[in-house]
């Protein structure tokens, strides 16, 4: 007679197996997160880049307030300060940069003076002081850039006033900065 019984020690099919899965998948796995991660990472960066990092923690750990919150919390950095009108002037010193030239080493430089307008009552000036170097240094950042012919004429000296408000805008972390005055532009 024959026993039709499975022997516990037989080996089991080698097609059911499911419990690991191949190597392969794990890796394809892996290959997808760390690229996902990545992916968010130069997200991150655009957004820090393009917002500022200042701003971009403040809109991270500010919490959701209701209307009834907001009329009850103070004023803060980031809300709208009533303009009085009132203006002050905050001068920098001489920025000396190379010209880039397209033919090669340039020989040319430009010395730029710059004066910042604000609003003393959104930005103290100690606040502005402080904020000196990062200022210089991302005025410097892009007048390093620039060629001769990016300084000729008033539209050159509208773009260059423009991108500077643009970078002591981003350097505070408001608008509290009005305009920038070129107070003195020497090419050599």
């Amino acid at each position: 007679m024959t026993d039709s019984s499975v022997d516990p020690q037989a080996p089991a099919d080698a097609g059911s197996d499911t419990t690991d899965p191949p190597k392969s998948g794990r890796k394809r796995v892996f290959k997808i997160l760390i690229l996902i991660l990545l992916f968010l990472a130069g997200l991150g960066g655009g957004a820090v880049a393009y917002i500022g990092p200042a701003r971009l923690v403040s809109l991270v750990t500010t919490p959701a307030e209701g209307p009834a919150e907001q009329a009850a919390s103070p004023a803060t950095a980031d809300e709208e300060i009533p303009d009085t009108g009132e203006r002050k002037t905050f001068l920098m010193e001489d920025h000396i940069v190379n010209l880039v030239s397209g033919d090669g080493p340039s020989t040319r430089f430009v010395r730029v003076r710059t004066a910042l307008i604000y609003n003393p009552a959104a930005l103290p000036a100690e606040v502005l002081s402080g904020q000196k170097p990062h200022l210089r240094d991302a005025f410097h950042g892009f007048l390093s850039q620039l060629t001769e012919r990016d300084l000729e004429g008033s539209y050159g000296l509208a773009m260059v006033r423009e991108e500077l408000l643009r970078r002591a805008r981003a350097v505070v972390g408001s608008d509290a900065v009005r305009e920038i005055l070129i107070t003195d532009l020497v090419i050599q």
